[in-house]
């Protein structure tokens, strides 16, 4: 009987990530493609792994080899579509519901769980922060969740063994190889075990429960590593996803550590102010309620109060300020939020504590949940929109028309042409980065050099502003090639040219 149970619970977070995820995720088979530059980059440099390249030795990104190993598993499913990519998608995220579920019932009647997993997760998707779908940060939902459950059973019940610090450990290593700034709450995670273990005065077991943690960090790490050796290309990862990250990409490098800090806390609250969105910052006051009226004790209220401020500190210490950086503290604070408005609701509304009536609501809630994310989907506007409309698939017919033909996408972020035209970038520098030249020059100089010597036959670029900026664009770009087709069309919600050139 448990074991059905479970697994209808499974099917129900299933069924629910998928209906929503349909409208919201630009992944979905209803979009004709996810026409955002950062998946497309991850697309493109997991595709190039499942082709032999070796992520920043043979195609410059940023984000961790983690991501792109998702990435390139999506690509095996299908690599004429973003259906693979959906899939998996679809998959993390019911893996995220169950957690929840899970949470919700250390908490609240568990019948409350399948009212709250859809309004919680359609909150979640329906936000500026979720933009396109496939973001770092949402592939990461499943892994927080998991240590989210354990760590509030942790406070609840005190229940803690080897093999939960090790599990926790493992998936804090997985979030290190996807964007390690990510990692704040799996910081304070076991920081916060340990220190709660020492005011116990059971020194043993919280220094060994540190080192079985560490342990399982390393493992993921130490695989990849090993990957990278026998690539030859450890040195370039080391370099890449480390040093250029923390020394060329931040905006506050010249702060000091409590400018840092102070200015972390700061973007974040700039962030939910500015996305829009009046119901995240309730539900953030409402998190502040739950920790205050659902944690009974002071040392667990400062711990999670706390593992909740280095996170927001860890994402935005860097200084870059992008909606979708605040989606796994959103997560973190909504579903929390909502546990605790049911929690309220409770005391007006008992008679939901009765299966029967229960059951009744959840009917209408979900359609509802699945209704108003398709009319709140951030990029519904391309929901069944025709794939010959985009740019990307107008270019994809002209190039393919040449049987043997390489490909640059020049002075930009990657538009999503290797993606329509399957093609695996043929240099180092296949896009560029947000790096400003001065820190870090290699970037455009890879891509210039490729346009002077002519090394690819089509280029394929944008201008957010007219054709004299295209053609200031590049030293070499007029001199040796010319353009053969444009489509105008949004990108981010920016009117964008979008351009095709061929060489001379």
């Amino acid at each position: 009987m448990k074991k059905k149970k479970t697994v209808f619970i499974y099917c129900f977070c299933l069924l629910t990530a998928t209906m929503i995820l349909l409208f919201c995720s630009q992944n979905s088979p209803l979009y004709p493609m996810n026409d955002w530059v950062d998946v497309n980059a991850f697309f493109t440099v997991g595709k190039g792994m499942m082709n032999g390249l070796v992520p920043y030795k043979d195609l410059f990104e940023q984000k961790g080899p983690i991501l792109y190993l998702i990435y390139g598993l999506g690509y095996l499913i299908t690599n004429q579509s973003f259906l693979g990519v959906f899939i998996i998608e679809c998959l993390l995220q019911s893996i995220c519901l169950f957690y929840a579920y899970k949470i919700i019932k250390l908490f609240i009647d568990e019948k409350y769980a399948f009212l709250i997993l859809p309004i919680m997760f359609t909150t979640i998707c329906t936000c500026n922060s979720f933009a396109h779908g496939g973001s770092a940060e949402e592939i990461c939902f499943p892994f927080f969740m998991i240590s989210l459950y354990y760590f509030l059973n942790y406070l609840k019940n005190k229940e803690m063994n080897s093999k939960i610090i090790f599990i926790n450990g493992f998936l804090a290593g997985i979030i290190f190889l996807i964007k390690y700034n990510l990692c704040g709450f799996w910081l304070s995670w076991m920081m916060f075990i340990f220190f709660d273990y020492m005011f116990q005065k059971k020194f043993k077991e919280g220094f060994k429960y540190c080192f079985i943690f560490l342990f399982g960090m390393g493992i993921p790490f130490l695989l990849f590593s090993i990957y990278f050796i026998i690539n030859n290309g450890l040195k370039e990862f080391i370099y890449t996803y480390f040093f250029v990250n923390i020394t060329k990409y931040g905006t506050n490098n010249d702060y000091s550590l409590i400018q840092k800090l102070f200015s972390s806390i700061g973007i974040f609250i700039d962030t939910i102010f500015n996305i829009n969105n009046i119901l995240l910052f309730i539900l953030l006051i409402i998190f502040i309620l739950f920790i205050i009226l659902s944690i009974k004790n002071i040392n667990n209220k400062i711990y999670l109060f706390l593992t909740f401020l280095i996170s927001i500190i860890f994402t935005f210490i860097g200084g870059q300020n992008y909606p979708y950086y605040s989606l796994l503290l959103i997560l973190f604070f909504t579903l929390l939020a909502w546990i605790q408005l049911f929690k309220i609701f409770d005391h007006f509304l008992p008679k939901i504590k009765n299966f029967k009536y229960s059951f009744l609501l959840i009917i209408p809630v979900s359609i509802s949940c699945i209704y108003f994310s398709y009319t709140c989907a951030n990029y519904r506007t391309l929901l069944l929109t025709p794939k010959k409309e985009l740019a990307q698939y107008m270019f994809r017919d002209i190039i393919l028309k040449d049987k043997d033909t390489t490909l640059l996408n020049y002075g930009f972020l990657d538009l999503g042409v290797y993606f329509t035209t399957n093609q695996n970038p043929t240099i180092k520098h296949f896009e560029i980065q947000n790096l400003s030249y001065e820190l870090y020059p290699y970037n455009w100089d890879g891509q210039n050099i490729c346009i002077r010597d002519k090394c690819v036959n089509y280029v394929v670029m944008v201008s957010k502003l007219d054709q004299t900026a295209l053609e200031n664009s590049g030293q070499f770009i007029v001199e040796n090639y010319q353009i053969i087709a444009s489509k105008h069309q949004k990108e981010d919600y920016k009117d964008t040219n979008y351009y095709l050139l061929k060489r001379k």
